[in-house]
């Protein structure tokens, strides 16, 4: 057992725990990428979010709040204790909330913090074995074929491609021709995304 690496892991999960049961979000947002502040905050308004105005002037880099949405909840992904889904009354996925607990000299702590919000429909490149992030080996993930989706709010699949295996031996070969695996499942599903929904891109559509 990597002792350092248990008690780091476990130092996390007792912050994200913590953090998981607050009425704050970050302020800082990088899906999607242009919603600056302002816009963020008539964002969270528009979804029912009544902001604490004390309570945020107190805590910089995050909106805390005085009421969320009826039904609205959050989940910590189990394969990855960084991040915490938030759902909304219908069980449909919203946002992912990045949390990341840091300790400084003389017991100073920071937190590395974001939230990425999810339109209603996606594409979805991946592997078809899971990753374990606190796994030694992920060999299994990695050696899995690579195959698209286009999903509705996280949780439905709307359509799937063929699984595709990466054939290359050398580490520099498969990583270039993952590449291209990828490039073409994305453009398989996103003219399917593009041709049924098109403005998926639109966080605000489609809810």
């Amino acid at each position: 057992m990597d002792i350092k690496k248990d008690f780091e892991y476990k130092k996390q999960s007792r912050e994200i725990k913590k953090f998981a049961v607050t009425n704050a979000i970050p302020k800082c947002v990088t899906q999607p990428p242009d919603m600056n502040e302002e816009y963020h905050k008539k964002y969270l308004s528009h979804l029912g979010f009544i902001i604490d105005e004390k309570m945020t002037i107190k805590n910089p880099g995050f909106f805390v709040f005085k009421a969320t949405p009826l039904g609205w909840h959050r989940k910590i992904m189990q394969s990855n204790i960084l991040w915490i889904y938030l759902y909304d009354k219908y069980n449909r996925k919203r946002a992912a909330i990045y949390y990341k607990f840091i300790s400084g000299a003389k017991g100073a702590k920071t937190v590395s913090t974001f939230i990425n919000w999810m339109p209603r429909y996606r594409v979805k490149i991946d592997h078809t074995k899971s990753f374990d992030i606190y796994s030694k080996s992920n060999e299994l993930y990695y050696n899995s074929p690579l195959v698209g989706e286009v999903l509705d709010s996280e949780t439905k699949v709307l359509y799937s491609t063929k699984p595709i295996t990466i054939e290359s031996k050398t580490k520099e070969e498969r990583s270039s021709e993952e590449k291209l695996i990828r490039d073409k499942l994305f453009f398989e599903c996103n003219n399917i995304l593009k041709e049924k929904f098109p403005k998926h891109d639109n966080i605000y559509a489609y809810w």
